[in-house]
């Protein structure tokens, strides 16, 4: 979905990164601050998932096939988060069908200012698995790849170990492979140190595992920090990306497979354009899913509410102009999905509230009966959209939204700045 000019040789790391993991299905200033406020302790589920068992490989493939699965929930008159007859298998690469390379919907489905292409965009973000890792599914495909290949050499003990990666179809996609033999490279050497219990200086404490891991492919590189916890019946982890070509991202995502079900995520992707760090992009991603989850498949089966907010933000052509693309989705399968796209907004917090035009709403599926959808009401709704430029109050930098943000605990998707 971003620009792709100037793709850097380190396709694994980078926001115009290359493919994802194929076995994936459904730095900026520190601070010390941090939450060490513990979630509720719960009674999982009785099934056959345990959670505390899962290699770090296998967490990140569960995570990635149960937010997947939310894209697929189709109920008894065959309605999905799809507006109409587009259908992707779970297993679909990005390009394929009518979703991008970058994982977002073709401008041949709808026109892309419309409810029916936010809805379509919404679903391909879901479902297909991009070059890049600025997606919802695209972030969690490449750690999972990377997880993967070192499968059985992580030793929890803080020790820092060198290991030699395989870049095989085992962990990526034959396109990934075939891109880093280009290079003449069949295998990736990282640094990696992985540790129980996490420290103030690297991040939330309310964790318990971390995984540190620095590599050099070419001239550059990656540096990736990565949060785990398994017990309860809360998988979650929180992933920390910055590397040497200034590109800054975080997410979060938590499932939880008590009774019901759902799964929340959040991400966060800023970069400066080439040559000049004053015009930002920036990427801001909310995702709330409640539903039946089945820990056999580790698939929801069943979707009682999704909310999907996706926001982008590009600089413009003079210093400190920018436009705006919001996107929305609430609702389920039965009541009825609603679609909105509130987008050409100059400067969006300057405007007390925005009303989207008919062609930019779309409800489909149902009547979406009391569903007024996810739009900017009132100038703090702004923050949102806002959140990742440091100009605004609610701006927090990858880091220490990153140091200071515990397993996600938010029931619903908001346009705060922070949840």
């Amino acid at each position: 979905m971003f620009d792709k000019t100037g793709i850097s040789l380190l396709c694994l790391m980078t926001l115009s990164a290359c493919s994802p993991s194929k076995s994936s299905t459904p730095a900026v200033e520190d601070t010390e601050t941090t939450t060490t406020t513990e979630e509720p302790t719960t009674t999982p589920k009785a099934g056959t998932l345990a959670l505390e068992k899962l290699t770090p490989g296998e967490v990140f493939t569960t995570l990635g096939t149960a937010i997947t699965s939310v894209g697929q929930v189709k109920n008894a008159s065959n309605v999905s988060l799809s507006p109409g007859t587009l259908a992707i298998s779970a297993l679909a690469l990005a390009g394929t069908d009518d979703c991008t390379v970058s994982g977002g919907a073709k401008e041949t489905v709808a026109p892309a200012n419309t409810g029916k292409f936010v809805g379509y965009s919404a679903y391909c973000d879901l479902s297909m698995h991009p070059d890049g890792p600025d997606t919802t599914l695209g972030g969690i495909d490449r750690i999972q790849g990377v997880l993967c290949a070192m499968e059985g050499n992580l030793v929890f003990d803080g020790v820092e170990r060198t290991l030699d990666l395989p870049v095989t179809t085992k962990c990526f996609s034959q396109s990934f492979v075939d891109m880093l033999s280009g290079y003449g490279l069949t295998s990736l050497k990282e640094k990696v140190t992985a540790t129980v219990g996490v420290s103030a200086t690297v991040g939330s404490t309310a964790y318990e595992k971390v995984i540190q891991m620095t590599a050099a492919v070419k001239e550059e590189g990656f540096d990736y920090t990565i949060l785990i916890t398994q017990k309860d019946g809360i998988l979650a982890s929180a992933v920390l990306d910055g590397d040497v070509s200034k590109v800054f991202k975080t997410f979060a995502i938590k499932l939880d497979i008590n009774d019901p079900g759902s799964i929340v995520y959040e991400g966060r992707f800023t970069k400066a354009p080439e040559g000049d760090t004053s015009f930002p992009l920036a990427r801001h991603i909310r995702v709330v899913a409640n539903g039946t989850f089945d820990q056999t498949t580790k698939a929801f089966t069943a979707l009682t509410k999704l909310n999907y907010l996706f926001w982008d933000v590009n600089a413009g052509d003079s210093e400190g102009s920018f436009s705006d693309k919001m996107m929305s989705v609430s609702g389920s399968p039965d009541a009825g999905f609603k679609a909105i796209y509130a987008g050409a907004v100059p400067a969006f917090a300057s405007v007390s509230a925005y009303t989207p035009t008919e062609d930019k709403v779309l409800c489909y599926g149902g009547t979406c009966e009391g569903n007024a959808g996810l739009v900017p009401q009132a100038t703090a709704d702004f923050s949102f959209a806002k959140s990742l430029l440091s100009t605004d109050a609610s701006y927090l930098d990858a880091t220490t939204w990153f140091k200071t943000t515990g397993p996600l605990s938010f029931e619903a998707v908001t346009l705060t700045g922070v949840q």
